[in-house]
This record gives C-alpha cells, sequence and structure tokens, in this order.
C-alpha cells in the first residue's frame, strides 16, 4: 500500500512550476464538473488534458519516492 505522503514531494514540485493540474481554477472546475456528473468517466475526461501532457521529470522527487518505496517494503 501507497501512502497518501509519497507524493507531497511531487505536489509541491507542480505547484513551483505552475503545473495546469493544481491550479485553482482546474480544481475548482473539475470539481465543479463532478458536483454534476460524478463518476470515474468524467473524472477521467476531466483529468484527461492534464494527464496527457508531457511528463515533468524531477529527480529529487523520483529518488524521493524510491527511498519512501524501500522504507514500505521493509516495514
Amino acid at each position: 500500500m501507497v501512502s497518501g505522503r509519497l507524493y507531497l514531494a511531487g505536489l509541491a514540485h507542480l505547484q513551483k512550476v505552475n503545473h495546469s493540474l493544481v491550479a485553482p481554477a482546474t480544481l475548482t472546475g473539475i470539481a465543479q464538473a463532478l458536483a454534476q456528473h460524478a463518476n470515474l468517466d468524467s473524472f477521467i475526461d476531466l483529468l484527461s488534458a492534464h494527464l496527457n501532457a508531457p511528463k515533468i521529470h524531477h529527480q529529487a522527487i523520483e529518488h524521493t519516492q524510491k527511498q519512501i518505496d524501500k522504507i514500505i517494503n521493509l516495514t
């Protein structure tokens, strides 16, 4: 099982580079759309433009995730 804390560094990086996925307007739009059509297909459609964007490579994030995975596997 992967902890939600695993991705906090990723979220911070997305905020730092002003990724559209974490923009308040994007999140508000997603929340409002889901309030009207709350289902997985709608959610995926709303995120598709952001999920299909080129991957942001950040070595520190990847390293942190690998180290946390190792710790999780030891427990």
